[in-house]
């Protein structure tokens, strides 16, 4: 796999000889990246975070050279098979990223529920003569 042209957000690759490239872009208040083999869309994310967006798209890229100098592409291989070989190993790897990237937000939240939480435990004390509501379904 050799990297032909770089571009802002579009990097073109050569995998044998299947054009393929690989873009990163913001879509309204999100941000995607995705990887074509030839004319197919072999893989998609949607990202919330650019950092995060763009940490993965190149990532993403020094995946695909890893994979491509593992497991080279042979002309008799059926093409068909190779896209959906890369495919599996890419969301492999993206939701591995996600893992990492979920993993950090949930530490963060922990920490701030438990901060929160010993907070409520003191106006719980202070407060709980004056009434106590919990939340109830409306009727319409």
């Amino acid at each position: 796999m050799t990297k032909a042209k770089k571009g802002t957000s579009r990097d073109f690759y050569y995998i044998g000889e299947h054009k393929c490239y690989s873009y990163y872009a913001k879509r309204g208040d999100n941000y995607e990246v995705a990887f074509y083999f030839g004319k197919d869309r072999i893989f998609y994310g949607n990202f919330i975070f650019a950092k995060e967006a763009k940490r993965w798209y190149k990532l993403m890229a020094k995946y695909l050279m890893t994979f491509t100098k593992k497991y080279t592409y042979a002309p008799g291989t059926p093409v068909q098979f190779y896209k959906d070989f890369c495919q599996s190993y890419l969301y492999k790897m993206y939701y591995s990223y996600l893992d990492t990237c979920f993993s950090t937000y949930q530490r963060g939240y922990t920490k701030t529920f438990t901060n929160k939480s010993r907070k409520y435990q003191g106006y719980h004390k202070r407060y709980a003569d004056a009434g106590q509501y919990h939340m109830q379904r409306a009727h319409n």
